[in-house]
């Protein structure tokens, strides 16, 4: 039998794999200290993507990275007005 790899997105009130949110959390630490206000894909959407994570999250420490990405995101959408 074989695994197909499926990518998972957080619901609220669902519970996440924890690689998974790893995974996540990774993914938008590298990519918000790449974007701006003026990249084709809104800072809108990469807040609701850290929204969506914190509301799976339940480690302490995840909780504290998805805080400080939420403040750079903040940071940005403050610079851009």
């Amino acid at each position: 039998m074989t695994r197909v790899a499926t990518r998972r997105r957080a619901t609220p009130g669902k519970a996440m794999d924890h690689h998974q949110l790893e995974k996540d959390i990774l993914h938008l630490e590298q990519i918000v200290t790449r974007i701006s206000p003026d990249d084709r894909i809104p800072l809108s959407y990469w807040q609701n993507r850290v929204q969506t994570i914190s509301s799976a999250v339940v480690v302490p420490t995840q909780r504290g990275r998805l805080k400080r990405l939420i403040d750079a995101l903040d940071l940005l959408e403050a610079r851009s007005k």
